[in-house]
């Protein structure tokens, strides 16, 4: 757990630090980068993820971006409402490159081989795993590829069911949209 932990963090470090002045021509915009995704537990929201990006720039601690590894086929992409205090969502699957398409969500087994979720609450001190689900890419825009490094955005939606590995009854889902969200691929 802590080594995903680590590359969704280095991830999204890569992320924040990387796009800053990177706009390909003086009338290029970068799109808004939007969440709306509700934690439920029993039908019952507990949580949610809901911000605007204004042509990807980070105010109020939030913030989204992820990577594609083409050497690994990995794909992640992570999305938190407070950098300091969460929530935070993150995401990472075997795609097959930056493009659409539906990708089951499964439980973290360690193999290597599944997809998969994990969500922090920071202020209930709680972590969740997925256990199902699904992960859909809508929309995957080439931005510009520059000396080896793709700037993609990504639309997806999410519908996953996790479970807190410490108490394998205290069961939430994740449903909603991300929009926007900015990738960076090699």
């Amino acid at each position: 757990m802590r080594q995903i932990l680590k590359l969704v963090f280095v991830s999204t470090l890569f992320f924040l630090f990387s796009c800053k002045g990177e706009t390909p021509g003086p009338n290029d915009k970068l799109p808004n980068a939007v969440a709306n995704i509700q934690v439920k537990q029993n039908g019952t929201s507990i949580s949610e993820i809901n911000f605007e990006l204004i042509e990807q720039l980070a105010v109020g601690g939030a913030a989204s971006g992820g990577s594609y590894l083409a050497s690994l086929d990995m794909f992640t992409m992570t999305i938190s409402a407070n950098l300091t205090n969460g929530p935070t969502f993150s995401v990472t699957a075997k795609t097959g490159g930056v493009k659409t398409g539906n990708f089951d969500i499964t439980k973290v087994t360690g193999s290597g081989n599944e997809n998969y979720a994990s969500l922090i609450l920071t202020a209930a001190s709680k972590s969740y795993q997925s256990t199902s689900g699904t992960f859909k890419i809508t929309k995957a825009d080439l931005y510009q590829d520059v000396v080896g490094v793709a700037d993609y955005f990504v639309n997806v939606e999410v519908n996953i069911t996790m479970e807190n590995p410490a108490d394998a009854t205290d069961v939430v889902t994740v449903e909603g949209t991300i929009t926007g969200v900015n990738i960076k691929a090699q």
